[in-house]
C-alpha cells in the first residue's frame, strides 16, 4: 500500500508539473522579454531583432525589448543567451553567422551551437548579390568565371573578413565552378564595396541590403543573387542556377532562438507568433524593404534546417582551408 501511495503521489506530481508547464505557456510572457542582438545597432541583425520584438509584442502581449551584446563576431551575445535560464525571458536573434559558420572558424567557441540553443523560428533570409563595378568587363557570371579560368588566381574579391558569410560563399562558388579567386579581407562590408567602386578589387559577394543602393544608383552591376529564387528587390537579376551554376545556394538567415531546454509549449507559442507575424502585409513590406525575404517556420522545421546548414558550412570551411582563429 505504501508503494502504491508513493507511485500515486509521483503520478500526481507529474500531472501537476505538466499543468504548470501549460499554465506558464498560457501566461507567457509574464515578465519583460529581452531579445539579444549580438551585433551592432543599425545592421540587419539589429533591424530584424527589433521587428521581431514588435511582432511578438503584438501577437503575445507584454514587453519585448531589444538589447545589444556585441563583440567577437556575435559570440558574446550568443554565449550570454546560451548561459541564460531557459524560461523564454531571454531570446536571441541568431544567424547563419553565429550558428552555422562562426562555430567552425573560431578555435574555441564559448558555446556548442548544436546543443546549447533551442531553435524557434527563422524570421527572414537575406540573399547575397555578386556585384562588379559598373564599367567592369564582366557583364555576366559566365564572363567572370571564364576570366578566372583563363587567369587562375588573378581576380580579387573583397569581404568583411576571414570566415564571414561572403568569404565562404565566394569560396563555395569557386569550389563548385573549379575556379580560383584571391581573397582580400576588410574590416567591414562597406569598405570592401568602396574599394570595388575605386577599382582596387574585381568583385564582392555582398549582403543585398549593403549593395542595393549602389545597384539602384547604377554604380555597380549585379551578376547573380545567391538565393534559390530571384530576390523581390532585384527581380531582373538571375539566380546562380539560372546563370548556369547548379548546387549553389546561400541564404543569410536570421532566426529567433533561446537557451537549450526551453519548454516546448513556450517555444511553439513564440514560433507560431513569428509565423503569423511575418505574413502580415506591413511586416512583409518592412522586411523586403531591407532586401530580405520573410520566412517564418515551425521550431521543428527550423531545427532540421539548422542542422543541415551547420553540416553544409562545416564542410565549406574545411574545403576553403580556413584554419580556426
Amino acid at each position: 500500500m505504501k508503494i502504491k501511495r508513493i507511485l500515486g503521489l509521483g503520478a500526481f506530481c507529474a500531472m501537476l508539473s505538466v499543468g504548470v508547464a501549460h499554465a506558464d505557456a498560457d501566461n507567457y510572457p509574464k515578465a519583460p522579454v529581452r531579445v539579444i542582438s549580438p551585433f551592432a545597432a543599425g545592421g540587419t541583425n539589429d533591424y530584424l531583432a527589433r521587428l521581431s520584438a514588435r511582432v511578438l509584442a503584438d501577437k503575445l502581449g507584454g514587453q519585448f525589448v531589444v538589447e545589444q551584446r556585441t563583440g567577437a563576431g556575435g559570440m558574446i551575445g550568443s554565449n550570454f543567451v546560451a548561459k541564460s535560464p531557459a524560461d523564454g525571458d531571454i531570446l536571441l536573434m541568431g544567424s547563419i553567422s553565429t550558428h552555422a559558420i562562426a562555430p567552425y572558424v573560431f578555435a574555441n567557441p564559448p558555446f556548442d551551437a548544436r546543443k546549447d540553443f533551442t531553435p524557434i523560428s527563422v524570421v527572414a533570409s537575406v540573399p547575397l548579390v555578386l556585384v562588379v563595378k559598373k564599367d567592369s568587363p564582366y557583364k555576366t557570371l559566365d564572363d567572370l568565371l571564364n576570366a578566372a579560368r583563363q587567369s587562375p588566381g588573378k581576380l580579387t574579391y573583397g569581404t568583411p573578413g576571414n570566415g564571414a558569410v561572403p568569404h565562404l560563399a565566394t569560396e563555395l562558388l569557386a569550389n563548385i565552378t573549379g575556379t580560383k579567386f584571391v581573397h582580400v579581407p576588410y574590416r567591414g562590408e562597406s569598405t570592401a564595396l568602396t574599394d570595388l567602386l575605386g577599382g582596387q578589387i574585381d568583385m564582392v559577394f555582398a549582403n543585398l541590403p549593403a549593395a542595393i543602393s549602389h545597384i539602384q544608383a547604377g554604380t555597380m552591376r549585379p551578376l547573380i543573387v545567391s538565393s534559390s529564387k530571384r530576390a523581390s528587390a532585384l527581380p531582373d537579376v538571375p539566380t546562380a542556377a539560372e546563370a548556369g551554376v547548379s548546387n549553389f545556394q546561400v541564404d543569410a538567415w536570421y532566426a529567433i532562438m533561446g537557451p537549450a531546454g526551453m519548454p516546448e509549449d513556450i517555444t511553439n507559442k513564440i514560433a507560431a507568433a513569428i509565423q503569423e507575424g511575418v505574413k502580415q502585409p506591413k511586416i512583409i513590406e518592412l522586411i523586403r524593404g531591407q532586401g530580405a525575404e520573410p520566412v517564418g517556420n515551425s521550431a521543428s522545421e527550423f531545427a532540421k534546417y539548422l542542422t543541415a546548414e551547420q553540416d553544409k558550412w562545416a564542410e565549406a570551411v574545411k574545403k576553403a582551408g580556413i584554419k580556426p582563429m
